[in-house]
């Protein structure tokens, strides 16, 4: 599970920066991928941040699509392909 709160890897640019650590300000779950909204929720399974249906709101004033973020230390752009 991620929570709010949690540290987490994220990609900048779309997913084209470095990776960087950031803290999770928000959840939304959506009902399909990429979708602009959503409910919000306090934590979400990482089967869910995989089919790409939460939008987060960082630490770092961004919003990101779930395919830019993945656990803490991994590289999104990898373990979203896993």
């Amino acid at each position: 599970m991620v929570k709010v709160g949690d540290k987490v890897s994220w990609r900048h640019c779309w997913g084209s920066s470095p990776v960087a650590d950031v803290y999770v300000k928000s959840l939304e779950v959506t009902d399909y991928p990429r979708d602009k909204d959503g409910d919000i929720v306090d934590e979400v399974s990482w089967d869910v941040v995989k089919q790409n249906r939460v939008i987060f709101t960082l630490s770092s004033g961004n919003w990101a699509y779930a395919s830019q973020i993945a656990p803490l230390g991994k590289d999104p752009s990898i373990w979203h392909t896993l």
